[in-house]
């Protein structure tokens, strides 16, 4: 990716996460937003392909922090895992999700660069998972 378009990604990411921070604080707008974010990628599964497993799991980590079951993590990062759950809600992004596939091509790049950052900590917390289910 380009220099300019990273900058610009950056720029949405930055606003999702900075909605992200406001919600986190009130529990049931988080869980509504992962619960959103949970039927979302449900309902386009056979577009998300292997994506789908980014999301889920990012769901997962933010779910797991809002409950308290998980915490060992920096909060920049949740702010950042979470913002990027909230941008893929959001239809009216970077470009609109009502272009089918420029729509859904944004939403992929914006989880990519979110995950490439926080990508050490969603190592523990799929090590932690696995144990912890266990």
């Amino acid at each position: 990716m380009e220099n300019k378009e990273r900058e610009v990604s950056s720029r949405w990411l930055n606003r999702s996460i900075k909605r992200a921070k406001t919600v986190l604080g009130d529990l049931k707008q988080s869980e509504d937003i992962l619960a959103k974010a949970g039927a979302k990628i449900e309902a386009q599964k056979s577009r998300l392909k292997d994506f789908k497993s980014d999301l889920e799991l990012l769901r997962e980590f933010v779910a797991d922090w809002v409950r308290g079951r998980y915490r060992r993590v920096p909060a920049q990062t949740i702010f950042i895992a979470f913002g990027a759950l909230i941008y893929f809600l959001n239809p009216f992004d970077m470009v609109t999700d009502f272009l089918p596939v420029w729509g859904f091509l944004d939403d992929a790049t914006l989880i990519a660069l979110a995950i490439k950052g926080i990508r050490n900590d969603l190592e523990e917390y799929k090590v932690w998972k696995k144990h912890s289910t266990n």
